[in-house]
Order: structure tokens, then C-alpha cells, then sequence
């Protein structure tokens, strides 16, 4: 019998939509529960099922996230129960032992001052306290690399900032409650910075990126106190030089095609999502809208992720070096090519000196442009899609910009004068959802979620869609507080303190703290990517059993459109426009 939503019973294993699982060991951080999920964890680093594309630890809990037509959840959950049941718990794991230097205090650690005054102790002793003491690193997450570890002595421990930086260098230790941390990358975020070491803590371009992983321990030692240290110039961290000042050399192989001369709104190269990377704090990433990429790709007959162009509002600009069959999907229902008007989703040649500006989005948030062979970009961590806050992947890690030299892969294969008439979504849209990991918990919380209709606020990126309520808000009496930070998963509908519910997008990050009673459907999950400030969104609760089927529709059409695709748009009417209906659980 698999133990599911016992929250009485440890551990028990809760579902994260059609594609997630998350066994919790303990209701609270300790460290016999870290213990045992780092010791599950260890069992699928020896041994991953088919079908398994990440595992993600948190404070005490195991998540994985899986492709559910290829495993089941009760398959998952079985397998779960049976690692854990067969486990040895001891303390004799194996773990390394990492020492890091720290520049306590002056301009590294602009928070130290006032951490020990309110702690009615003094800069020393407050430096003495976090130094020289065993930290065990209970995961990786907020950003690639970047470690939590615990616990930091009661004395100096401190809320996270009312009001977070924009802007912490990388290299900077911080301190938020119980938790002591170090950023691996430039960052904005709410910790209070007592210092800064020069270690490595994350390179995407050395054979062990990262210096620190789940279930080690750290030590930091005193390298000065006081010291008129300035992080972002007096520090030599060996990481690659920052995404914003690389110059982009394509991989070898490549073939140039065309140059950028206008960049256009935050257009980065995107594709294929990266898996098994989780654990470490790397986001999936990849295509926001997959579905757009894919039907692109296909109709220049690429393979279905294929890396593209991705941008949200304007499109850009390029000219061509070379004649090259390209396609614009997405939001975009426009193209021009020399200064002539065309319909956006027809596969179109591109000779050498033409120039081509990809139309504004205007019925989405995002637009795309595929190329015959696919983008070359950088190939890091098992993709070559941009992730921006880590500064690796894609064209040198970052947005393109003028200037820039665009390579694609040769390729054989013959295409043919496509048009596409893929639907992107509408300004009101219904999404269908499963329960979260903390459905079982608020009841009554779902059933408002369901009635609510939400409208898109300007807060909303690549990382998630921020949504308020049309009318009254959530109750004050339904909004959760935080959980003990686990899993999260793009499509997942989050509740923070302020009521605001957050839709996880493609760049979200791979652990969270807020409750998550919903989750989007994985066939739905490119609809999140579509939406931009002003659309309205309600979610509807539907079965297992239809969500299954509505990704076998989406596959199947995906296929069919891969043979005819001159005119696909009867294909797609089945599940981007069918009816749906609810069921209770």
C-alpha cells in the first residue's frame, strides 16, 4: 500500500501534478530527516529509473520530477517507499569536508554591523560565532550553485531584509534566520550580507561545477575582518568572465548565417530543457512556450528542441549572411523581410543581405524564430538554452545584442513552404490543473482557487506569472504560511504570504517555501509561457486520467504535424479549445 497524504505517518509521499513526487521525511528541519533524504538520493545516483528526469532535495524531503509517459506516478511512488523502506540510516554517509575563506565585514559584509548590534554583541564576536563552526549543505537551490546551509547560531540569527537588494555580487555570505548561504552568481536577493570569499562556489565551465553539494560539509575560516575589500574588483574568482562582457564565439562545426542588428526585446537563444541538473540548483530552462518552438521546428523539419530565438515583445532584427529557410511562430503575427509586410508562421527562404525583423508580439507574450539546422549555442549542463541568472548556455549566456553573429547547425534534410496556424492563447484563459503537493491540506483554499478568476500582473517573467484577483481577494484565513522549502516545478501555483498567487514559469527556481495546492498540466504548461500583464486566467481541476489524455493529443498532433504541415490548425482544435469538466478529490 503506498502511503500517500498521511500526514501523520513518515515518511509519506505526496503527487506535484501528472509529473512530480515528493517524499517527505519529517515536519520539521532536522538532522535525522536530511539524513535520510540524502541517503534516497544516493540510491538514484546509482541507480535512475527510466523515465526519471530529476530528483531534487530540500530541508527533509526527496522530490522527483519524472515524464509521466513513461512512468507512472504509482510506479514512482512505489519505488519511492520501497528505496526508503530498504534504507540503512547512519551517520557514516559519505561526505566531503569544504573549508572557505571569508572576508568578514567593511564593503564585503555591509550587514555584519548591524547583525551584532542587535544581537548586543560585538563584530568579533558575532564573526567568531558563524566562523569556524560545521555546517551541513542541505541542498542547492534560489540560484545555480547556490547552498543552504544550516544551522547558524541562534544569537546571530536574522530575518531576510524588508526590502531585498537588486543587486548582491557573487561571493557574498549571508545570513536569513536559521540559514547561512553563499551567492555563486550576481543576484538580486533579501539575505543579509556579512561578507564575501573569493572561492568558486559555481562554474558552468570547469568539469565539477560546483564546489559544494548536498550532504557535504563547510566551514568558513577568518581571512580578515574590517578589510577595505571591494568584491566586485579586489576579489580574483576564477568563475568565466560575467555573461554581460563574453564575446560569443560559436561552437566548432557551426556555420555563420546572420547578424543582429537590432537585438530586440530580451530575445535569447532557447530550446530543450535540462535535465538532471535540479539537484544543483539549475532550472529546467528552455523554451517558455515549447509548444510554439515545436511546431516551428518541425515545420523546417529540425528535431522538435531544436534551440531558437526567443523574445517577448519586439522582435529583432538580423541580417542574413547566407540563404536559410526560417520560420516565425509564437505571438507574432507579423514579419518584414527588405521593408515588405508578410503573415508570421510561413516558412520562408532567406537570401544572403536580406533582412528580416520578426513583428511585435501582439496576441502572446512570446515569439520565436527557428532556423533550418537549429541555433548553435553553447552547450552547458546537458542543453544549449540561455540561462540568464547563471550567464551560461545559448549566445555567451545572455540576451543578444547588436553585433552578434548568429551560426546554425548544417543540416541535409528538405523542408517545404510551411504555414502554421497554431492557435497561441486567447486574452481569457482556463487552465487545467492537478493537485500540488499541498492539496490535501487546504480544501478550502482550492475550492476559492477554482472560483476566482485572476488577472496578469506586470510582475511576470520567465521565472513565474504573477497573478491577482479579479474582484475580492483570496481570505485572509486560507492564505498558508510558508512550508519547509522542497521541490518546485514550472506550472506550479504557489501562495505566498501576500495572497498573490504565482504561476512557476520555465526559469523557475528548483526549490521553494511557499505552499503549492495546484499544478498546471503538463499539456498546458506552454500556455504560461503565452501569458503577458492584462489577460485573466482561472484554473479548473480536472482527472489524472484527462490529463494523460490531453498530452497524448499533444504528442499525436505534434507527429501528425511533423508529416503535413501545410495547414495543421484542425489538428489542434481537440485540446486547446475542447471542453472541460471537474472532479472532485
Amino acid at each position: 500500500m503506498i502511503r500517500l497524504h498521511n500526514i501523520d505517518t513518515y515518511p509519506y509521499i505526496v503527487s506535484f501534478g501528472d509529473c512530480g513526487a515528493i517524499m517527505r521525511f519529517a515536519g520539521e528541519i532536522s538532522a535525522a530527516g536530511h539524513m535520510r533524504a540524502i541517503a534516497l538520493l544516493q540510491t538514484y545516483a546509482e541507480h535512475m529509473p527510466d523515465g526519471v528526469l530529476d530528483i531534487i532535495p530540500g530541508y527533509v524531503s526527496l522530490g522527483v520530477y519524472f515524464n509521466p509517459q513513461k512512468i507512472s506516478f504509482e510506479a514512482i511512488a512505489e519505488d519511492m517507499l520501497r528505496r526508503a523502506d530498504t534504507l540503512i540510516y547512519n551517520k557514516h554517509l559519505p561526505r566531503r569536508a569544504v573549508t572557505i575563506s571569508v572576508h568578514y565585514g567593511g564593503r564585503a559584509g555591509p550587514d555584519l554591523a548591524a547583525l551584532a548590534e542587535s544581537a548586543h554583541i560585538s563584530v568579533e564576536q558575532a564573526v567568531e560565532l558563524h566562523a569556524n563552526r560545521d555546517y551541513t549543505v542541505y541542498f542547492l537551490g534560489f540560484i545555480a550553485g547556490f547552498p543552504y546551509l544550516g544551522e547558524v547560531d541562534p544569537k546571530i540569527r536574522a530575518p531576510r531584509r524588508s526590502t531585498p537588494r537588486k543587486h548582491i555580487p557573487r561571493g557574498s555570505v549571508g545570513i536569513a534566520e536559521a540559514q547561512t548561504g553563499i551567492y555563486s552568481v550576481n543576484s538580486p536577493g533579501g539575505w543579509n550580507i556579512i561578507g564575501a570569499t573569493s572561492a568558486d562556489v559555481f562554474n558552468p565551465f570547469r568539469n565539477a561545477p560546483f564546489l559544494l553539494l548536498p550532504g557535504d560539509t563547510a566551514r568558513f575560516t577568518i581571512a580578515a575582518i574590517d578589510a577595505d575589500i571591494d568584491i566586485n574588483t579586489d576579489f580574483s574568482i576564477t568563475t568565466a568572465t560575467p555573461a554581460e562582457q563574453r564575446r560569443w564565439v560559436a561552437p566548432d562545426g557551426a556555420v555563420a548565417c546572420a547578424m543582429v542588428i537590432h537585438s530586440g526585446s530580451q530575445t535569447c537563444a532557447q530550446g530543450a530543457s535540462r535535465h538532471n541538473v535540479g539537484l544543483f540548483g539549475i532550472s529546467r530552462g528552455g523554451a517558455a512556450d515549447f509548444f510554439s518552438l515545436r511546431a516551428g521546428n518541425l515545420a523546417l523539419g529540425n528535431p522538435p528542441d531544436a534551440c531558437a530565438l526567443e523574445f517577448a515583445g519586439m522582435g529583432p532584427e538580423l541580417k542574413f549572411l547566407q540563404a536559410i529557410q526560417i520560420i516565425v511562430t509564437g505571438a507574432a503575427e507579423t514579419m518584414t523581410i527588405d521593408g515588405y509586410t508578410l503573415p508570421a508562421g510561413r516558412s520562408v527562404t532567406m537570401r544572403a543581405g536580406q533582412v528580416l525583423r520578426a513583428g511585435e508580439t501582439t496576441h502572446g507574450a512570446r515569439g520565436y524564430i527557428c532556423f533550418a539546422g537549429g541555433i548553435a549555442g553553447e552547450d552547458i549542463l546537458g542543453a544549449d538554452s540561455t540561462d540568464i541568472r547563471g550567464g551560461f548556455g545559448g549566445i555567451a549566456g545572455r540576451y543578444l545584442r547588436a553585433g552578434d553573429i548568429l551560426s546554425v547547425w548544417q543540416t541535409t534534410k528538405q523542408t517545404v513552404d510551411a504555414l502554421t496556424r497554431i492557435k497561441t492563447p486567447n486574452h481569457n484563459q482556463l487552465l487545467r490543473v492537478l493537485p500540488g503537493p499541498d492539496f490535501a491540506a487546504h480544501n478550502q483554499l482550492v475550492q476559492a482557487l477554482k472560483k476566482q478568476t485572476f488577472v496578469v500582473t506586470q510582475r511576470s517573467d520567465r521565472m513565474g506569472i504573477s497573478l491577482e484577483s479579479v474582484g475580492l481577494p483570496l481570505p485572509e484565513d486560507l492564505i498558508p504560511l510558508g512550508i519547509i522549502s522542497e521541490m518546485t516545478l514550472p506550472g506550479a501555483l504557489q501562495i505566498p504570504p501576500d495572497g498573490k498567487p504565482m504561476l512557476l514559469g520555465a526559469d523557475c527556481q528548483t526549490t521553494g517555501g511557499y505552499c503549492i495546492p495546484l499544478a498546471v498540466i503538463s499539456a498546458d504548461i506552454w500556455r504560461i509561457g503565452q501569458l503577458c500583464p492584462g489577460m485573466t486566467v482561472q484554473f479548473a481541476l480536472v482527472s489524472r486520467a484527462e490529463s494523460a489524455d490531453a498530452l497524448r493529443q499533444m504528442r499525436l498532433a505534434e507527429q501528425v504535424y511533423a508529416v503535413e504541415v501545410y495547414d495543421t490548425s484542425q489538428l489542434f482544435c481537440g485540446f486547446l479549445e475542447g471542453d472541460l469538466h471537474e472532479e472532485t478529490f
